[in-house]
């Protein structure tokens, strides 16, 4: 019997789609009009490689959509995740000048 190759979508074309997805997500949500969408690696990295464009539009009160690909958190824990993105929410809530409250 020959073998049979699947054939997966390129990350070209699931980045597009992510883009995609997370647009309509925004707008649907929190009717933004215009801001940026960073796509980093690992929670801290928007903070780490991103400014001084980040800062511009947080502190511009400009609608922002940060997408992790990964967790960062090598295997371990949920706790370690958690707390990753914890301290990326303190960031921009220091950054917008606000209390560090969020609902999700």
């Amino acid at each position: 019997m020959p073998s049979q190759r699947t054939t997966l979508p390129s990350f070209s074309s699931l980045f597009l789609l992510t883009l995609q997805l997370v647009s309509l997500t925004s707008a649907a949500v929190f009717n933004c009009q215009g801001g940026s969408v960073y796509v980093v690696a690992h929670p801290d990295d928007d903070l780490l490689f991103q400014s001084p464009d980040l800062q511009t539009d947080v502190s511009g009160n400009n609608c922002i959509t940060a997408v992790f690909l990964t967790s960062g958190d090598s295997g371990t824990t949920t706790g370690y995740a958690q707390s990753r993105e914890t301290g990326n929410a303190a960031a921009y809530a220091e950054m917008a000048g606000v209390a560090n409250s969020y609902t999700s």
